[in-house]
């Protein structure tokens, strides 16, 4: 195919992300109005190791009652990557988007059990500011006291309220997926490097986040009907640790010198390395 026509993977990498993703990567987990495009398992998933105790820990909270509660730990490593190294999800297997109707004391317990159980610091935790916010009569099963925040408070469990804007904490969790690069003099690929990475054993982060759409009427959001308790408390731990954007330089895509350099460079990568066009081609700036 490469040899009739030789421009032929330089125009699926012109191709808009979706198409460029199924066609080129064979990458059919991607679909029309899935929010994180961006979060690919192949970069951003890990296996279990042993945590190193000099790293930052914090925790981050979205409450739940009679729909999941989801905690979880992070790590921050020198380098400012985000690690996932726990989570707890407060849903019945057996139902949908439904909670285990735990008062926040019992909830409270939990995560101290958990958290022990790593065997590192947490130095501190971040909440949905509604927490702090004293429940009405027809909510009084979830607390003893007038809120959740001072029934965990009672068990030793402390939050400081999280950033709550919604839009600006989806953005912060698109630069976290990012992956930074490193290119050799030919532009091929040397090194790729993840801003974030959740363990591969989370099995409701991995379920659930991958599958959130946008709302219709806000694209800029997150549907709000789904089951989104995870996304919102990993929108809360990246408000928590927030990056800075990266400077792009925009190559206008599909244009002749686009994908003729791409072609070019890619010829000569896989001549001197001693692999497919295919392959070259995924090396390629």
């Amino acid at each position: 195919m490469m040899e009739n026509d030789p421009l032929y993977i330089a125009r699926l990498m012109a191709l808009p992300d979706i198409e460029k993703r199924r066609l080129l990567y064979g990458d059919w987990s991607i679909f029309e109005g899935q929010v994180f495009q961006d979060l690919i398992e192949k970069y951003h998933s890990a296996g279990e190791f042993k945590l190193p105790p000099e790293w930052y820990y914090f925790g981050s909270f979205d409450w739940g009652y009679a729909k999941p509660f989801s905690y979880a730990v992070y790590a921050v490593d020198y380098d400012d990557v985000l690690y996932r190294v726990m989570e707890w999800y407060g849903c019945k297997e057996t139902e949908e988007d439904c909670g285990l109707k735990m008062t926040a004391a019992d909830v409270a317990d939990g995560i101290l059990e958990r958290e022990a159980a790593l065997g590192v610091k947490i130095k501190d935790r971040v909440a949905d500011p509604s927490i702090w916010n004293t429940l009405p009569k027809f909510r009084r099963k979830e607390v003893e006291g007038k809120d959740i925040r001072e029934d965990m408070e009672s068990r030793g469990v402390f939050f400081t309220p999280a950033d709550n804007d919604r839009l600006q904490g989806w953005q912060q969790i698109h630069r976290r997926l990012q992956i930074d690069r490193e290119y050799d003099e030919d532009g091929a690929i040397i090194n790729e490097s993840p801003r974030f990475v959740a363990l591969n054993t989370q099995t409701n982060f991995w379920r659930l986040v991958p599958e959130m759409m946008a709302d219709k009427s806000r694209p800029e959001d997150i549907d709000t009907t789904q089951e989104d308790h995870i996304a919102d408390e990993f929108r809360y731990a990246c408000m928590h640790r927030p990056v800075k954007p990266r400077h792009k330089v925009i190559i206008k895509p599909g244009s002749f010198k686009h994908a003729r350099d791409k072609h070019i460079a890619a010829m000569n990568i896989a001549k001197r390395r001693g692999i497919s066009i295919t392959q070259a081609y995924q090396r390629v700036r």
